[in-house]
Protein backbone atom coordinates (compact mmCIF):
# COMPACT_ATOMS: atom_id res chain seq x y z
CA UNK A 1 0.00 0.00 0.00
CA UNK A 2 2.76 2.42 0.97
CA UNK A 3 4.73 1.64 -2.19
CA UNK A 4 1.69 2.15 -4.44
CA UNK A 5 0.84 5.45 -2.78
CA UNK A 6 4.45 6.58 -3.15
CA UNK A 7 4.49 5.67 -6.83
CA UNK A 8 1.25 7.55 -7.41
CA UNK A 9 2.67 10.60 -5.68
CA UNK A 10 5.84 10.48 -7.80
CA UNK A 11 3.75 10.22 -10.95
CA UNK A 12 1.68 13.24 -9.90
CA UNK A 13 4.85 15.21 -9.14
CA UNK A 14 6.21 14.30 -12.54
CA UNK A 15 3.09 15.54 -14.29
CA UNK A 16 3.19 18.67 -12.17
CA UNK A 17 6.76 19.41 -13.23
CA UNK A 18 5.83 18.99 -16.90
CA UNK A 19 2.82 21.29 -16.49
CA UNK A 20 4.79 23.91 -14.58
CA UNK A 21 7.54 23.86 -17.19
CA UNK A 22 5.06 24.35 -20.03
CA UNK A 23 3.29 27.20 -18.21
CA UNK A 24 6.68 28.74 -17.44
CA UNK A 25 7.62 28.57 -21.13
CA UNK A 26 4.39 30.26 -22.17
CA UNK A 27 4.79 32.99 -19.54
CA UNK A 28 8.44 33.71 -20.35
CA UNK A 29 8.52 34.00 -24.13
CA UNK A 30 11.34 36.53 -23.88
CA UNK A 31 13.62 33.60 -23.09
CA UNK A 32 12.65 32.07 -26.44
CA UNK A 33 13.39 35.25 -28.35
CA UNK A 34 16.56 36.31 -26.51
CA UNK A 35 18.32 33.04 -25.75
CA UNK A 36 16.88 30.24 -27.89
CA UNK A 37 15.79 31.53 -31.29
CA UNK A 38 19.17 32.62 -32.70
CA UNK A 39 21.02 29.44 -31.62
CA UNK A 40 18.13 27.41 -33.05
CA UNK A 41 18.35 29.34 -36.34
CA UNK A 42 22.09 28.78 -36.59
CA UNK A 43 21.63 25.10 -35.80
CA UNK A 44 18.97 24.76 -38.48
CA UNK A 45 21.19 26.45 -41.08
CA UNK A 46 24.06 24.14 -40.22
CA UNK A 47 21.62 21.23 -40.45
CA UNK A 48 20.64 22.33 -43.97
CA UNK A 49 24.28 22.54 -45.05
CA UNK A 50 25.07 19.20 -43.43
CA UNK A 51 22.19 17.39 -45.15
CA UNK A 52 23.06 18.94 -48.52
CA UNK A 53 26.65 17.82 -48.06
CA UNK A 54 25.60 14.27 -47.11
CA UNK A 55 23.27 14.08 -50.13
CA UNK A 56 25.89 15.08 -52.69
CA UNK A 57 28.65 13.16 -50.90
CA UNK A 58 26.61 9.96 -51.25
CA UNK A 59 25.62 10.87 -54.80
CA UNK A 60 29.27 11.25 -55.84
CA UNK A 61 30.40 8.09 -54.03
CA UNK A 62 30.89 4.66 -55.65
CA UNK A 63 27.59 3.62 -54.08
CA UNK A 64 25.70 5.74 -56.62
CA UNK A 65 27.15 7.77 -59.51
CA UNK A 66 30.88 7.25 -58.71
CA UNK A 67 32.19 10.64 -59.83
CA UNK A 68 35.83 10.89 -60.84
CA UNK A 69 36.38 13.41 -58.04
CA UNK A 70 34.62 13.52 -54.70
CA UNK A 71 32.02 16.15 -53.94
CA UNK A 72 34.18 17.54 -51.09
CA UNK A 73 37.10 18.10 -53.46
CA UNK A 74 34.90 19.72 -56.11
CA UNK A 75 33.21 21.97 -53.52
CA UNK A 76 36.53 23.14 -52.05
CA UNK A 77 37.93 23.68 -55.54
CA UNK A 78 34.90 25.73 -56.63
CA UNK A 79 34.96 27.85 -53.44
CA UNK A 80 38.70 28.50 -53.80
CA UNK A 81 38.40 29.41 -57.48
CA UNK A 82 35.47 31.76 -56.86
CA UNK A 83 37.17 33.40 -53.89
CA UNK A 84 40.39 33.96 -55.85
CA UNK A 85 38.65 35.51 -58.84
CA UNK A 86 36.18 37.70 -56.93
CA UNK A 87 37.95 38.20 -53.60
CA UNK A 88 37.28 41.96 -53.29
CA UNK A 89 33.58 41.57 -54.08
CA UNK A 90 33.20 38.69 -51.61
CA UNK A 91 34.84 40.37 -48.61
CA UNK A 92 31.45 41.37 -47.07
CA UNK A 93 30.25 37.77 -47.52
CA UNK A 94 33.38 36.41 -45.84
CA UNK A 95 32.86 38.78 -42.92
CA UNK A 96 29.22 37.69 -42.54
CA UNK A 97 30.18 34.00 -42.71
CA UNK A 98 32.94 34.57 -40.16
CA UNK A 99 30.50 36.26 -37.77
CA UNK A 100 27.97 33.44 -38.21
CA UNK A 101 30.67 30.84 -37.55
CA UNK A 102 31.73 32.61 -34.35
CA UNK A 103 28.11 32.85 -33.22
CA UNK A 104 27.51 29.16 -33.99
CA UNK A 105 30.41 28.03 -31.82
CA UNK A 106 30.32 30.58 -29.00
CA UNK A 107 26.71 31.76 -28.64
CA UNK A 108 25.02 28.45 -27.61
CA UNK A 109 27.04 28.02 -24.36
CA UNK A 110 26.34 31.63 -23.40
CA UNK A 111 22.63 31.27 -24.16
CA UNK A 112 22.44 27.92 -22.35
CA UNK A 113 24.06 29.29 -19.21
CA UNK A 114 21.79 32.33 -19.30
CA UNK A 115 18.65 30.21 -19.69
CA UNK A 116 19.54 27.80 -16.90
CA UNK A 117 20.33 30.62 -14.48
CA UNK A 118 17.20 32.62 -15.33
CA UNK A 119 14.91 29.58 -15.16
CA UNK A 120 16.33 28.51 -11.79
CA UNK A 121 16.16 32.03 -10.34
CA UNK A 122 12.63 32.63 -11.60
CA UNK A 123 11.60 29.24 -10.23
CA UNK A 124 12.97 30.32 -6.82
CA UNK A 125 11.00 33.60 -7.02
CA UNK A 126 14.07 35.80 -7.42
CA UNK A 127 13.67 39.23 -8.98
CA UNK A 128 15.72 38.97 -12.18
CA UNK A 129 15.49 40.69 -15.53
CA UNK A 130 15.75 38.89 -18.85
CA UNK A 131 18.78 40.88 -19.89
CA UNK A 132 20.61 39.75 -16.75
CA UNK A 133 20.98 36.40 -18.47
CA UNK A 134 23.88 37.69 -20.57
CA UNK A 135 25.87 38.32 -17.40
CA UNK A 136 25.12 34.82 -16.12
CA UNK A 137 25.86 33.31 -19.54
CA UNK A 138 29.29 34.93 -19.85
CA UNK A 139 30.14 33.86 -16.28
CA UNK A 140 29.68 30.16 -17.13
CA UNK A 141 30.70 30.30 -20.79
CA UNK A 142 34.12 28.65 -20.55
CA UNK A 143 33.13 25.49 -18.60
CA UNK A 144 29.99 25.01 -20.69
CA UNK A 145 31.97 25.52 -23.90
CA UNK A 146 34.57 22.95 -22.84
CA UNK A 147 31.90 20.49 -21.72
CA UNK A 148 30.04 20.87 -25.03
CA UNK A 149 33.10 19.52 -26.84
CA UNK A 150 33.28 16.58 -24.44
CA UNK A 151 29.59 15.84 -24.94
CA UNK A 152 29.94 16.21 -28.71
CA UNK A 153 32.24 13.18 -28.78
CA UNK A 154 29.25 11.03 -27.80
CA UNK A 155 26.68 12.85 -29.91
CA UNK A 156 24.49 10.63 -32.07
CA UNK A 157 24.93 12.85 -35.17
CA UNK A 158 28.71 12.62 -34.83
CA UNK A 159 28.39 8.84 -34.81
CA UNK A 160 26.02 9.04 -37.80
CA UNK A 161 28.57 11.13 -39.70
CA UNK A 162 31.28 8.56 -38.98
CA UNK A 163 28.99 5.76 -40.17
CA UNK A 164 28.23 7.66 -43.38
CA UNK A 165 31.94 8.32 -43.97
CA UNK A 166 32.82 4.63 -43.62
CA UNK A 167 29.94 3.56 -45.85
CA UNK A 168 30.87 6.05 -48.61
CA UNK A 169 34.64 5.66 -48.61
CA UNK A 170 35.32 2.11 -47.39
CA UNK A 171 32.27 0.38 -48.83
CA UNK A 172 29.44 -1.80 -47.49
CA UNK A 173 31.73 -4.66 -46.47
CA UNK A 174 33.83 -2.44 -44.18
CA UNK A 175 30.65 -0.86 -42.86
CA UNK A 176 29.22 -4.29 -42.06
CA UNK A 177 32.45 -5.24 -40.29
CA UNK A 178 32.44 -2.05 -38.19
CA UNK A 179 28.70 -2.09 -37.56
CA UNK A 180 29.03 -3.71 -34.08
CA UNK A 181 31.48 -0.94 -33.17
CA UNK A 182 28.93 1.69 -34.20
CA UNK A 183 26.19 -0.05 -32.21
CA UNK A 184 28.48 -0.09 -29.20
CA UNK A 185 29.19 3.63 -29.72
CA UNK A 186 25.45 4.37 -29.82
CA UNK A 187 24.99 2.34 -26.61
CA UNK A 188 27.73 4.29 -24.84
CA UNK A 189 26.21 7.50 -26.19
CA UNK A 190 22.92 6.64 -24.47
CA UNK A 191 24.70 5.73 -21.22
CA UNK A 192 26.73 8.93 -21.39
CA UNK A 193 23.59 11.00 -21.92
CA UNK A 194 21.87 9.35 -18.95
CA UNK A 195 24.73 9.60 -16.47
CA UNK A 196 25.77 13.17 -17.28
CA UNK A 197 22.35 14.66 -17.94
CA UNK A 198 22.66 16.94 -14.88
CA UNK A 199 26.22 18.10 -15.58
CA UNK A 200 25.31 21.48 -17.07
CA UNK A 201 23.05 22.28 -14.12
CA UNK A 202 25.79 21.50 -11.61
CA UNK A 203 28.12 23.76 -13.60
CA UNK A 204 25.71 26.69 -13.92
CA UNK A 205 23.59 26.55 -10.77
CA UNK A 206 26.12 25.16 -8.29
CA UNK A 207 29.23 26.71 -9.91
CA UNK A 208 31.16 23.41 -10.01
CA UNK A 209 34.08 22.40 -12.21
CA UNK A 210 33.48 20.11 -15.19
CA UNK A 211 34.93 16.91 -13.69
CA UNK A 212 33.17 17.46 -10.37
CA UNK A 213 29.89 18.27 -12.14
CA UNK A 214 30.11 15.10 -14.24
CA UNK A 215 30.78 13.00 -11.14
CA UNK A 216 27.92 14.59 -9.20
CA UNK A 217 25.60 14.17 -12.19
CA UNK A 218 26.41 10.46 -12.43
CA UNK A 219 25.76 9.97 -8.70
CA UNK A 220 22.49 11.91 -8.88
CA UNK A 221 21.30 10.02 -11.98
CA UNK A 222 22.07 6.61 -10.46
CA UNK A 223 20.68 7.49 -7.03
CA UNK A 224 17.40 8.69 -8.58
CA UNK A 225 17.19 6.04 -11.27
CA UNK A 226 13.42 6.54 -11.49
CA UNK A 227 14.23 9.78 -13.29
CA UNK A 228 14.73 7.44 -16.26
CA UNK A 229 11.03 7.92 -16.90
CA UNK A 230 11.62 11.63 -17.17
CA UNK A 231 14.59 11.00 -19.43
CA UNK A 232 12.47 8.77 -21.66
CA UNK A 233 9.72 11.35 -22.00
CA UNK A 234 12.15 14.15 -22.69
CA UNK A 235 14.04 12.07 -25.23
CA UNK A 236 10.71 11.44 -26.92
CA UNK A 237 10.02 15.19 -27.01
CA UNK A 238 13.49 15.91 -28.28
CA UNK A 239 13.01 13.20 -30.88
CA UNK A 240 9.82 14.88 -32.08
CA UNK A 241 11.69 18.17 -32.24
CA UNK A 242 14.48 16.63 -34.30
CA UNK A 243 12.03 14.91 -36.66
CA UNK A 244 10.07 18.12 -37.22
CA UNK A 245 13.24 20.11 -37.74
CA UNK A 246 14.52 17.54 -40.22
CA UNK A 247 11.23 17.81 -42.13
CA UNK A 248 11.57 21.59 -42.25
CA UNK A 249 15.25 21.31 -43.07
CA UNK A 250 14.40 19.06 -46.01
CA UNK A 251 11.67 21.43 -47.13
CA UNK A 252 14.01 24.42 -47.21
CA UNK A 253 16.44 23.26 -49.91
CA UNK A 254 13.81 21.05 -51.52
CA UNK A 255 11.37 23.91 -52.05
CA UNK A 256 14.13 26.16 -53.35
CA UNK A 257 15.44 23.63 -55.87
CA UNK A 258 11.95 22.64 -57.01
CA UNK A 259 10.73 26.19 -57.56
CA UNK A 260 13.93 27.30 -59.25
CA UNK A 261 13.80 24.33 -61.60
CA UNK A 262 10.06 24.65 -62.31
CA UNK A 263 10.01 28.39 -62.86
CA UNK A 264 13.32 28.45 -64.70
CA UNK A 265 11.80 25.96 -67.11
CA UNK A 266 8.99 28.47 -67.56
CA UNK A 267 11.52 31.15 -68.61
CA UNK A 268 11.06 33.16 -65.37
CA UNK A 269 14.13 32.20 -63.31
CA UNK A 270 14.09 35.45 -61.27
CA UNK A 271 10.60 34.69 -60.01
CA UNK A 272 11.75 31.19 -59.14
CA UNK A 273 14.62 32.55 -57.07
CA UNK A 274 12.34 35.04 -55.35
CA UNK A 275 9.61 32.52 -54.52
CA UNK A 276 12.10 29.86 -53.46
CA UNK A 277 13.93 32.31 -51.21
CA UNK A 278 10.69 33.45 -49.57
CA UNK A 279 9.53 29.91 -48.86
CA UNK A 280 12.97 28.97 -47.57
CA UNK A 281 12.95 31.92 -45.13
CA UNK A 282 9.46 31.04 -43.88
CA UNK A 283 10.43 27.39 -43.39
CA UNK A 284 13.64 28.44 -41.63
CA UNK A 285 11.73 30.75 -39.29
CA UNK A 286 9.13 28.11 -38.41
CA UNK A 287 11.73 25.40 -37.81
CA UNK A 288 13.89 27.74 -35.70
CA UNK A 289 11.01 29.04 -33.59
CA UNK A 290 9.64 25.56 -32.99
CA UNK A 291 13.07 24.35 -31.94
CA UNK A 292 13.48 27.36 -29.64
CA UNK A 293 10.15 26.74 -27.89
CA UNK A 294 10.89 23.06 -27.32
CA UNK A 295 14.41 23.85 -26.13
CA UNK A 296 13.20 26.32 -23.49
CA UNK A 297 10.51 23.85 -22.41
CA UNK A 298 12.85 20.87 -22.06
CA UNK A 299 15.45 23.01 -20.28
CA UNK A 300 12.77 24.16 -17.86
CA UNK A 301 11.75 20.57 -17.14
CA UNK A 302 15.35 19.57 -16.44
CA UNK A 303 16.03 22.61 -14.25
CA UNK A 304 12.86 22.02 -12.22
CA UNK A 305 13.74 18.33 -11.87
CA UNK A 306 17.32 19.15 -10.85
CA UNK A 307 16.17 21.64 -8.21
CA UNK A 308 13.62 19.14 -6.90
CA UNK A 309 16.16 16.33 -6.58
CA UNK A 310 18.97 18.40 -5.10
CA UNK A 311 16.73 20.28 -2.65
CA UNK A 312 15.46 17.03 -1.13
CA UNK A 313 17.86 15.93 1.66
CA UNK A 314 19.06 12.34 1.57
CA UNK A 315 17.60 10.33 4.47
CA UNK A 316 19.97 7.98 6.29
CA UNK A 317 19.00 4.34 6.81
CA UNK A 318 19.17 5.01 10.58
CA UNK A 319 16.56 7.77 10.42
CA UNK A 320 13.04 6.80 11.45
CA UNK A 321 10.16 7.77 9.20
CA UNK A 322 7.73 10.17 10.92
CA UNK A 323 4.53 8.45 12.06
CA UNK A 324 2.30 11.06 10.46
CA UNK A 325 3.99 10.42 7.13
CA UNK A 326 3.18 6.70 7.35
CA UNK A 327 -0.44 7.40 8.24
CA UNK A 328 -0.73 9.91 5.38
CA UNK A 329 0.68 7.43 2.86
CA UNK A 330 -1.73 4.72 4.01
Amino acid sequence: MIMKASLRRQCMDYKQIIGEAWNFTQENKKLIVWYAFIPSTLGTLVGVIYLIYQFFAFKSSPLFEDWQQSFSFLAVKAIYSTAREHFNNLIPLFIILGILALLYFFLPPIAEGAMIQLIARKKNKQDVRTRDGFRYGFATFLPLFNYSWVARSFNFFVIFGEMAFVLRNLGPSAFQTLFPVFILAVFFSIIFGFLFVFTEYHIVIDDRHIAESMAKSAVLAVKHWDVALMVSVLMFLIGIRIILQIIFVLLVPGSVFFLIYFLAASTIPFLGLLAGGAIALVALFLASYLGAVVHVFTTSVWVFTFLELTNTPEVSARAAQPLESIVREE
